[in-house]
């Protein structure tokens, strides 16, 4: 009996231990289930934080340095404009914002080397050469200007004369339209021939004496500038090309037979004028020889 009762305690025990590994079983796999399930239906349990990094913060130093370089570019862009309008109100615009010029350029000749000679070889070929050939006087070459060789060749293919030169000229020919501010109708009427010979020459000349011959009005300047730039001499020197501004003209116009004023701040066209010019070896000046192109600036201010 004991042993049949061993036994049977046996075999019990091993039953509810089956037992309790198919429950342990059963429920692992609910378990995974269960997990399966809520991992697809998860929902993030954090809010995200209202704080937000400012636009500059954002930015890449690359991308910084870029707009630096921007800003720089639109502050130098505003000191040009800035610049051109002072240049242009104060009279001293150059004619090249109308007209490309090309640079000057200076080219200087380099001295050629020579060979060692000894005193007594030096002497004996100066005195040979002196035997040999008979004193000659100087000549002062008449066909070409005292500066003609010093002229410069510039990068358009051009001849430039020496810089005191080239102001000489602006000088001589700026007079014209300097002496014309304020000179009333009986002033200029009593010297305008004496004016005429004085800036003008040849053909230019000429024109000028047809246009006073026939005058029957007159325009006192009261206002405005002009600039004058000097180029393209000729090989002699004596001849060059000017080109003349006039800009903000106002005259006070005058009936030349009764004197009379008939209107008051007139305006006059904003002219570029390129215009041949002559030295004139009698006077000693440069004058303003023929008219080759006008041309009207005012719609293009």
């Amino acid at each position: 009996m004991r042993s049949l009762h061993t036994a049977s305690a046996g075999k019990g025990n091993d039953m509810n231990s089956t037992i309790v590994k198919g429950n342990l079983f059963k429920r692992a796999i609910d378990i995974f289930r269960v997990g399966r399930r809520t991992s697809t239906d998860y929902r993030p349990t954090f809010r995200e934080s209202g704080y937000r990094r400012s636009v500059v913060n954002r930015l890449t130093p690359l991308t910084r340095f870029l707009l630096g370089l921007g800003v720089l570019a639109l502050f130098a862009a505003a000191f040009l404009a800035v610049n051109r309008l002072s240049n242009s109100g104060n009279g001293t615009q150059m004619l090249s914002d109308v007209m490309p010029f090309q640079p000057e350029v200076t080219i200087y000749q380099q001295a050629v080397p020579t060979t060692a000679v000894t005193a007594p070889q030096q002497k004996a070929a100066v005195q040979s050469q002196a035997a040999a050939t008979p004193e000659v006087k100087p000549t002062v070459d008449t066909s070409r200007a005292p500066w003609a060789s010093q002229m410069t060749k510039q990068l358009d293919g051009t001849l430039l004369a020496p810089r005191a030169v080239v102001d000489k000229a602006m000088t001589d020919l700026g007079a014209y339209y300097a002496i014309q501010r304020n000179m009333s109708l009986e002033d200029y009427m009593a010297r305008r021939d004496e004016i005429l010979k004085t800036y003008f020459t040849g053909a230019a000349l000429a024109q000028m004496q047809g246009v006073e011959a026939t005058r029957d009005l007159y325009g006192v300047n009261r206002a405005g500038r002009y600039t004058i730039e000097v180029r393209d001499f000729a090989p002699d020197g004596y001849s060059a090309k000017a080109a003349v501004i006039t800009r903000g003209w106002i005259v006070d116009l005058y009936d030349v037979t009764t004197s009379q004023l008939l209107a008051q701040g007139r305006a006059k066209p904003d002219t570029l004028t390129i215009m041949s010019i002559l030295y004139d070896r009698t006077d000693g000046r440069w004058k303003f020889a023929s008219v080759d192109e006008t041309t009207d600036l005012t719609n293009g201010k």
